[in-house]
């Protein structure tokens, strides 16, 4: 290697120290000024970013209507028709209204949220509530149905006692498919869009 190949390597390697230093010195300002710059009003919409950071769901959303709402899960967030509501790692396995209150049944805890979506009560670990939920539903007298691995059970307007139901009839939540637009709609919303 002769002195001018050095020379040009140096040249070459200065450019790009260079440009390195200018990008840290550039995105250092901006993130100690994010409230000036109103960085923090600002969010990336470039499915390629997003997917590169793997902001995406790991599963496909389920859906299930209750009374004039419909609640979707994407992995460990809720949403009341399109605005976001308290989250459950578990999954979801129906929803129902009663009394002007919505009902969320996951598979270790049952939700009770309002129309407005705001949480009202986390019911767990009750009498007769059994831990491995897989279905909610509608009794003909209005009363809350559960279904476990083995049996339904029913608990009065309080939910704080659950009993073997042994009648027959009531209305089962089921999963829904949810329209393409409201799909994306959601979709976007998860990823912070």
């Amino acid at each position: 290697m002769t002195i001018q190949d050095w020379i040009s390597w140096h040249r070459t390697m200065g450019v790009i120290a260079t440009i390195f230093i200018l990008a840290l010195v550039c995105s250092g300002l901006a993130l100690n000024h994010v409230s000036d710059l109103k960085l923090d009003e600002i969010y990336i919409e470039n499915d390629m970013i997003l997917d590169w950071y793997g902001i995406s769901p790991e599963h496909a959303p389920v859906s299930y209507r209750a009374g004039g709402h419909l609640v979707t899960q994407i992995d460990h967030r809720l949403y009341l028709d399109d605005s976001e509501i308290t989250g459950n790692s578990a999954p979801l396995q129906g929803a129902v209204e009663s009394a002007d209150i919505i009902v969320l049944a996951f598979t270790q805890s049952i939700y009770l949220i309002t129309q407005n979506g705001d949480l009202i009560e986390k019911v767990s670990g009750l009498p007769g509530l059994p831990g491995d939920l897989r279905g909610i539903g509608l009794g003909p007298g209005g009363e809350i149905l559960l279904r476990s691995g083995v049996s339904v059970l029913y608990s009065d307007k309080d939910m704080e006692v659950w009993r073997p139901y042994h009648e027959t009839g009531g209305t089962w939540s089921v999963s829904e498919k949810i329209p393409a637009p409201m799909v994306k709609k959601l979709i976007r919303m998860y990823r912070g869009m």
